[in-house]
């Protein structure tokens, strides 16, 4: 359903909120410029901001797109308390940039929304666009995807769905938050057949040159010599022996999964509204991949633990994170 309260059923051009499954529309953005000339993957982040306080260190527009900057992530600082909040971009750096570095920037990988709140603020800064615009005009207009834009909450926006979770076994409204907060990490509404529509333009080199279409799924390799799985937007893996790319997404209400098997020219996006479902769209379009490669996958066997046994390997992030029904952009 996409509202409960109305009863109104899902049809395919329904509009989700994607969260972090905005990313790879962020990395397209970034690239799109870097072909413009406007700006160089190992380009110093200073270079944008001056007195963003690396600390002498060198954090490259490639290590945001990464993951591999250093930078710790904002999120907890804002949920659940400050979750309808309105910031702008300037904002949510201030959360962050004053923060001890996690690590030496290319040495690791660890997903922070941070990364993308600096990129897109780059996008805005080079383009002279708000990010909002330069997504809507410069990648979705072109490709036709008329049912995909930046999440904003008071405007009408036709086909919106309702995010909803469970408690107690019952269906609520998920909790309200602001867009704003997660900007260029997460903040991108589409619908499955836009999505479709986003695939094709990927496999027909449509809005960058092929090279740049390659980079942008190419995974880092760390100043260590280790390859992560982590590319530009994307997760680089194998699923049954095939390399895949994939990423997920998830923020109150709503729950998102892409993936793209090139060389079986297989594409699933499967797009989520139950927050708590007990059957989460990864779980779901892999099974469907499967089916369609003709190697279905055998379906787990249940078993039964103690729920004392279960509680033991609950540490307190994932407490705090059940008991407000939230979890991170990811």
């Amino acid at each position: 359903m996409a509202n409960l309260e109305l009863q109104v059923p899902m049809k395919p051009e329904m509009v989700f909120r994607l969260a972090s499954v905005t990313k790879q529309f962020t990395a397209v953005a970034i690239m799109m410029l870097v072909e413009q000339g406007k700006l160089s993957l190992h380009d110093d982040l200073t270079k944008f901001f001056p007195d963003y306080p690396a600390t002498g260190r060198k954090i490259t527009v490639e290590n945001l797109l990464t993951h591999t900057s250093g930078i710790k992530d904002y999120i907890n600082k804002l949920w659940p308390e400050r979750m309808s909040e309105n910031l702008r971009p300037q904002q949510l750096i201030d959360l962050f940039k004053n923060d001890s570095l996690e690590f030496e920037p290319g040495a690791k990988e660890e997903y922070a929304n941070a990364n993308y709140v600096l990129l897109g603020a780059i996008i805005e800064k080079l383009s002279g666009q708000d990010y909002a615009e330069f997504i809507e005009h410069q990648i979705f207009k072109p490709l036709g995807m008329t049912h995909s834009s930046y999440c904003r909450t008071q405007p009408l926006m036709p086909n919106r769905v309702s995010g909803y979770l469970k408690r107690d076994n019952v269906y609520i409204n998920a909790a309200y938050f602001s867009m704003t907060q997660l900007f260029a990490a997460g903040a991108i509404c589409s619908s499955v057949d836009d999505l479709a529509l986003w695939d094709a333009a990927i496999s027909a080199n449509k809005l960058l040159k092929p090279g740049s279409w390659d980079q942008v799924f190419r995974p880092y390799k760390l100043s260590t010599g280790v390859t992560e799985s982590y590319a530009y937007g994307w997760v680089i893996t194998k699923f049954l022996e095939r390399p895949m790319a994939s990423h997920a997404g998830g923020i109150p209400g709503f729950r998102a999964y892409v993936m793209r098997i090139p060389g079986d020219r297989l594409y699933i996006a499967l797009l989520s509204n139950d927050e708590t479902a007990d059957t989460q769209p990864e779980y779901v379009a892999k099974r469907i991949a499967a089916i369609a490669l003709g190697q279905p996958l055998p379906e787990p066997k249940i078993i039964k633990l103690d729920p004392a046994i279960l509680e033991s390997y609950v540490g307190p992030i994932l407490r705090r994170q059940r008991q407000f029904y939230y979890c991170p952009a990811r």
